[in-house]
C-alpha cells in the first residue's frame, strides 16, 4: 500500500467518524445500550431478583445474557448502511470523480465502523463493570477478553452486513435485511445443522459469555437444577402409573366401597374417596409417555452444561467470517455502478 493510499484511508476513516458521531444513527445505538441496561436493571429490582444478595455470578449471567443481540442491533445500525448511504445520497457522484481509490474509500468505511461499534459496545461494558464494582467490590477479570471477543464478534457481523449493504440500494431495506440475517437465518440455520457448529457465527459469537467462568458456573447450577426437578417429575409421574399403585388404588377402592372406612371422620373420608378416584382415572399410557418426555428433555441439548470455549479457536472463526464478508462486499462495490 502507497503512502498516499494509507493518508486517504486515514482521511475518510476521520471523516466518516465524523459523520457517523454527528449522524442519529450513533444516537440511536447508544439509547439502545443504555435502555437495554436500564431495562434490566430496573426489572432486576421490581421482580427481586438482586435477592439476597449481590454477586459477579448473577450480575455477570443477568447483564452479559444480552451481549450478543445488543451488539447484532448496533452493527445492523451502522454497518448494513456503510457502503449503500454513498449510492442512495448519490455522494459517491462526486466522491468517484476524485482521485480517491474506492479500496480506500472501502477500508476507511470499515475502520469507522469498527471504531464506532467499538466505542458503543465498550460503553455497555464500562457501566456494567462500574455496576459490580459498585455492588460487589470486584469484577470477572474475564471482561476484557469477553470485550475482545465482543469486537471481533462485531467485526464478523459487520463483514455480513458491508455484504447486504454492497448489493441492495435502499439503507433501509440494508437494515432490515441486516436484522433479519443476523438476528433469525443464522441462528435457524444453525439450529438445523447437526453436530458441533463451532464455525458458525452465532456459536463463535457465543464465547462472548461463556469466556466467562461466573457466567459458566451460574448457568451449569441452573441446568442442574432443572435436571432434578424434570427428573424427580418423571419418577413421581412413573410412580403414579406403576402397577404397585394402580393395585393399591384398586384395594382402596374395595374398601371404600364394602363401608370400611364408615367409621372414620367425614372429611376424611371425602378426601380418600377424591384420592382413590384420581388415582383410578389416570391414563397410565399416557403418564408413562409423559415421563418418557421428560426423560428426553434431561439428555437433550438444551439440558447440556456448557464449557468455557476455546478462545483462539472461536475468536479466529469471527475473524475469518468477517474477512469473507468484507472481500465479497469488496469485489461487489469496487464495480458497482449508478
Amino acid at each position: 500500500m502507497m503512502v498516499g493510499d494509507f493518508r486517504q484511508i486515514c482521511t475518510i476513516t476521520k471523516n466518516e467518524l465524523i459523520k457517523s458521531v454527528r449522524g442519529k444513527k450513533f444516537l440511536v445505538s447508544l439509547l439502545i445500550v443504555l435502555l437495554v441496561f436500564g431495562l434490566i436493571t430496573l426489572l432486576g429490582y421490581a421482580t427481586n431478583d438482586w435477592n439476597p444478595k449481590f454477586t459477579t455470578a448473577n450480575i455477570i449471567s443477568t447483564y452479559m445474557s444480552y451481549i450478543g443481540v445488543v451488539t447484532l442491533l448496533i452493527v445492523a445500525l451502522m454497518s448494513s448502511v456503510a457502503l449503500v448511504s454513498e449510492f442512495e445520497e448519490r455522494t459517491a457522484l462526486i466522491l468517484f470523480t476524485r482521485p480517491v481509490r474506492r479500496t480506500s474509500i472501502f477500508i476507511g468505511k470499515i475502520f469507522s465502523c469498527l471504531i464506532i461499534e467499538a466505542l458503543i459496545i465498550l460503553v455497555y461494558y464500562a457501566i456494567v463493570t462500574a455496576f459490580s464494582l459498585y455492588h460487589v467490590g470486584e469484577v470477572s477479570d474475564k471482561m476484557l477478553t469477553s470485550y475482545v471477543l465482543c469486537v471481533l464478534y462485531a467485526f464478523a457481523a459487520s463483514g455480513v452486513a458491508f455484504v447486504i449493504s454492497a448489493f441492495f440500494k435502499k439503507s433501509s431495506v440494508c437494515t432490515i435485511i441486516s436484522l433479519l440475517v443476523l438476528i433469525l437465518v443464522v441462528p435457524v440455520i444453525t439450529g438445523m445443522l447437526k453436530g458441533d457448529t463451532w464455525f458458525m457465527l452465532d456459536t463463535a459469537g457465543n464465547s462472548i459469555i461463556t469466556c466467562v467462568p461466573e457466567y459458566v458456573k451460574a448457568y451449569n447450577e441452573t441446568v442442574d437444577m432443572f435436571t432434578a426437578v424434570i427428573s424427580n417429575a418423571a419418577d413421581v409421574l412413573k410412580g403414579f402409573a406403576s402397577p404397585e399403585m394402580q393395585e393399591l388404588a384398586k384395594s382402596l377402592n374395595e374398601v371404600i366401597l364394602s363401608g370400611g372406612l364408615s367409621t372414620l371422620d367425614p372429611n376424611v373420608i371425602a378426601m380418600i374417596v377424591t384420592m382413590d378416584q384420581f388415582f383410578l382415572s389416570i391414563p397410565v399410557d399416557n403418564i408413562t409417555d409423559m415421563a418418557d418426555v421428560l426423560n428426553m428433555m434431561v439428555g437433550s441439548d438444551m439440558m447440556k452444561k456448557i464449557d468455557n470455549p476455546n478462545v483462539l479457536l472461536e475468536g479466529s472463526v469471527l475473524i475469518i467470517w468477517g474477512i469473507t464478508g468484507y472481500l465479497i462486499a469488496w469485489c461487489k462495490f469496487v464495480r458497482r455502478e449508478f
